[in-house]
């Protein structure tokens, strides 16, 4: 748990730091690394059972999870723009002064950082049922019920200063997305699902900000 704290600090640390296409590696990498090299070194072949290699039927859930929390998304956001005004993601405004090659590269950095983002909702969703379990005495499907509704509020939280600390969205739209991705993992086991997912949904968004970017 410290680890994933620790990783998801350096995602972070001011933009100044990390200056330059390359450089924004450094701390996606890091926010990925961080936790999943404790995870390996506490417990030894613990990543294989969280990263199972993918079958044919992990990737159908890939595709139809991707697709639903696209449209759950898009829907819940339609939504809130008529009650709420919601605040844009500043990797929007990054996106639109790219070009060429420097495009291909932005996405190329986001692999490590969803993964990195599966990796920071999945270790406290598999630690907290442990905790719900073993110490307040839950029955398993309760424990999950409730990790799952908690990891999936921390991980709208953890994105408010993305979206200008608009908690209502933060809480409503992305938290909401947690869940289907996090779904995604209860039904498979495997965090290549809810990872595939989630490229599937940012990248569709990313490659739609483009194309409507003057």
């Amino acid at each position: 748990m410290l680890s994933v704290v620790v990783g998801f600090t350096i995602l972070l640390l001011p933009p100044f730091i990390f200056s330059g296409a390359i450089a924004r590696l450094i701390p996606a990498l890091l926010f990925l690394v961080i936790p999943v090299y404790t995870l390996h070194r506490m417990k030894p072949g613990s990543l294989n059972q969280l990263f199972r290699t993918p079958d044919l039927r992990d990737s159908a859930y890939i595709v139809l999870f991707g697709i639903l929390n696209l449209a759950i998304t898009l829907l819940i956001a339609t939504l809130l723009s008529a009650q709420v005004n919601p605040s844009p993601n500043a990797i929007f405004e990054l996106l639109s002064s790219l070009a060429g090659l420097k495009i291909l590269l932005f996405f190329l950095i986001t692999i490590p950082q969803l993964i990195g983002e599966e990796v920071f909702t999945i270790l406290p969703f598999l630690a907290l049922i442990v905790f719900f379990q073993s110490r307040m005495g839950f029955s398993k499907n309760r424990a999950i019920v409730f990790t799952w509704l908690i990891t999936a509020l921390g991980f709208g939280l953890a994105h408010l200063p993305a979206y200008d600390w608009n908690l209502i969205q933060c809480i409503l739209i992305i938290g909401t997305a947690r869940l289907i991705l996090t779904l995604a993992y209860i039904k498979t086991l495997n965090l290549w699902v809810s990872t595939g997912a989630h490229i599937i949904t940012d990248w569709f968004l990313f490659a739609t900000a483009l194309t409507i970017t003057p």
